[in-house]
């Protein structure tokens, strides 16, 4: 039988970001993963997930930066200078 391995990338790296909500989200991530044929669609979808996974992390530092903020505590996060450019896909 046929094993797409672009579906099988998508469930491992899925699995190591949600870890312990992995099972409760098991039909949805089969399902996309299965839609997921060929290396450009894995590529756009990686770099989806990033973007997802980006925009929640960039959303709760600059709630603990306003919550610090307020007790007078003054925080800068900065991103490695020399990793721009360069995608993990």
């Amino acid at each position: 039988m046929f094993q797409n391995i672009y579906a099988e990338g998508l469930k491992k790296l899925l699995f190591d970001m949600l870890q312990q909500r992995y099972a409760e989200n098991e039909l949805t991530i089969d399902r996309l993963a299965n839609s997921i044929n060929n290396p450009k669609d894995y590529e756009l979808m990686g770099k989806f997930l990033v973007a997802i996974y980006e925009t929640a992390y960039l959303k709760a530092i600059s709630e603990q930066k306003d919550l610090l903020k307020k007790y007078g505590i003054n925080v800068e996060v900065t991103t490695p200078k020399n990793t721009e450019g360069k995608s993990i896909f």
